[in-house]
């Protein structure tokens, strides 16, 4: 109907040629489909458009799981077999950048948590930061230790202590509630924490690193009050130690031999 009413417009514009009125009408089509046609449909296409923050927000959620094959298990399974505990006397002294300590953090948060309660919590040292954990460290020692232990332990740490800047120290940390709403067995709380290490630790063996967990002077000191204070934890909440962080050789890491028992003398089958 449109159509007719342009033609029989151009035929009085055009002395009642047919021909040309047909000509004016095919050509007003030709510029509307190639101007306001491409608009509607930007238009329409806008309103189907998802929010432009899904992106982001999809960003924390867990990616698809990929089919495993015999060959990628095999490599997961060699990539755990080479772990090792790499100690700071053979580091090169390189420190590991923190773009590389976040992507170990990123496996760790990864780890399974019983109610999903993430308990686990990390303070990276700077190097004043490791200092000052020293110091705290120096303070519960001397006021928890006899005289002659105190002294004996001191001494020790000083002798490492050109070892520890050529690290990165990452202290290990359990919430005894990180969830509110949820009370969780404290054992399964710092087994997921432990889980955590683990993954960070892979993550660290696939990048090349080398890594120690160390129970630092142990727990009288890692959980006294002092310690806990500065790393900003609750007296509820525990420290598990310190992941110790850095590069070293190719050699080096490979002349940390390991080996394991049999498995089959730790499994029963009922």
């Amino acid at each position: 109907m449109m159509i007719d009413l342009m033609q029989n417009t151009f035929l009085t514009m055009f002395d009642g040629s047919p021909e040309k009125a047909l000509r004016a009408v095919l050509i007003v089509m030709g510029v509307y489909v190639l101007t306001a046609a491409p608009l509607v449909t930007w238009v329409v296409y806008g309103l189907f458009q998802k929010d432009p923050n899904a992106k982001q927000q999809l960003v924390t959620e867990s990616p698809p799981v990929p089919k495993q094959t015999a060959a990628n298990a095999d490599q997961v399974l060699q990539l755990i077999k080479s772990r090792r505990s790499v100690f700071p006397k053979d580091f090169t002294g390189k420190l590991v950048d923190r773009e590389t300590i976040e992507q170990l953090l990123e496996a760790a948060n990864w780890a399974p948590t019983h109610g999903k309660t993430e308990p686990w919590r990390w303070v990276v040292l700077s190097e004043d930061g490791l200092q000052d954990m020293i110091q705290v460290t120096d303070q519960v020692m001397l006021s928890t230790l006899s005289e002659a232990d105190y002294t004996k332990k001191k001494k020790k740490m000083e002798s490492k202590a050109a070892l520890y800047i050529r690290a990165t120290f990452i202290a290990i940390c359990s919430k005894r509630q990180a969830n509110p709403d949820k009370l969780q067995p404290e054992w399964e709380e710092m087994a997921a924490t432990s889980c955590a290490v683990q993954n960070m630790w892979l993550q660290g063996t696939a990048l090349g690193l080398a890594g120690y967990w160390s129970s630092w002077q142990g727990e009288s000191v890692c959980n006294s009050p002092q310690m806990k204070k500065f790393l900003g934890l609750g007296q509820e909440d525990s420290c598990l130690g310190f992941y110790i962080l850095g590069n070293s050789t190719a050699d080096v890491m490979l002349s940390y031999r390991s080996k394991r028992g049999s498995m089959a003398d730790k499994v029963a089958w009922l």
